[in-house]
């Protein structure tokens, strides 16, 4: 029983060319007449023939599959930050793949991935710089490391938490609990930073430091924790992260307290649910969708060597000001 042709040997076999031609037209290489790669063309559209991609990853030593390292994937943020990440490879034609908990660092080396972004804090700087020498494309997101080689984009945290701290002296706020949260992660550290360095400037502002995981039952806990025991009113807070915000506004709602007169609250990143809080959500925000995506185009410029060089880039952050940080008279007029 004579074998059934299949792939490009079926193609060649219709088309009475070499399997080398079809080849070439397959891949767009070679010098080829047009009414010959027609036919082929036609011929494989005719028998549905797809190319393997592991085959052509073999051949070009390229998969066009990006890594993207993050500690969590359940959440508003890396839902938008994966979205954003996903349409920037996308469009140039590159697939991703999201790894994450205790075992990812041991798909860094794989043999697979053209490029690795990294938003794990899990993943040392030993993992990140053989990546990086073995020289395939690194960014790190919001994070620096010494290694050579290695690109960053960074939250302008700085800017973002200096307009928030000054926002909240200008209501008439001399005392501020700023709550963090796990200090192992780079942006908390820089927002900690940020905040000492506007201390420096404005000596009068007293600070007192909470640490808080980042659930909305943690912000409940220490909410509670410091408002039977603080003297002074309003109780104001300048929180590292929005999801923990929302659980001082619950402190609030069952302590029959008004956010924006007895609470005041600040927080970071500018999820979209701070939009639907009563009162509106102040917040240090970016557009995590549109991190997204600039980290997708760093990482193919990369790795089409336009960017032969590390980047090292600051991305945006905007106070957003909500009723939640303005003075009872300044929301009197918000409302009218």
């Amino acid at each position: 029983m004579k074998e059934k042709l299949r792939g490009i040997k079926a193609i060649a076999h219709e088309a009475g060319v070499a399997i080398s031609t079809v080849s070439c037209v397959l891949n767009n290489t070679g010098r080829i007449s047009v009414e010959t790669r027609e036919r082929i063309l036609q011929i494989a559209k005719e028998l549905n023939y797809e190319p393997s991609f592991v085959a052509q990853s073999l051949k070009r030593k390229r998969t066009r599959v990006v890594g993207l390292f993050i500690s969590n994937e359940v959440s508003e943020f890396y839902s938008k930050l994966i979205r954003g990440i996903n349409e920037g490879l996308s469009s140039e034609g590159y697939e991703f793949v999201v790894c994450h908990g205790a075992k990812a660092q041991r798909f860094l080396g794989e043999g697979f991935l053209d490029g690795v972004i990294v938003f794990d804090s899990i993943i040392g700087e030993r993992e990140i710089t053989q990546v990086a020498s073995a020289g395939k494309p690194v960014l790190l997101l919001d994070r620096t490391i010494s290694a050579k080689g290695v690109s960053t984009l960074l939250l302008d945290n700085m800017k973002g938490v200096a307009d928030a701290m000054a926002h909240l002296v200008e209501q008439g706020h001399q005392e501020i609990h700023c709550v963090t949260g796990s200090l192992n992660q780079f942006y908390m550290e820089e927002r900690m930073r940020a905040v000492r360095h506007f201390l420096q400037e404005h000596q009068s502002v007293v600070v007192h430091w909470h640490t808080s995981s980042l659930e909305e039952q943690s912000g409940y806990r220490v909410a509670k924790s410091i408002y039977v025991r603080a003297f002074r009113r309003p109780l104001v807070f300048f929180v590292f992260n929005d999801q923990t915000a929302l659980g001082i506004y619950d402190y609030a709602r069952r302590n029959d307290l008004e956010v924006g007169k007895d609470i005041i609250i600040v927080g970071c990143d500018g999820l979209s649910i701070g939009r639907y809080l009563y009162p509106h959500l102040s917040s240090v925000a970016f557009d995590i969708d549109l991190w997204g995506r600039r980290s997708a185009s760093i990482m193919i410029n990369q790795l089409l060597q336009i960017d032969s060089s590390p980047v090292r880039e600051l991305f945006p952050m905007k106070l957003i000001v909500g009723a939640s940080s303005l003075r009872e008279d300044l929301t009197q007029r918000m409302r009218v």
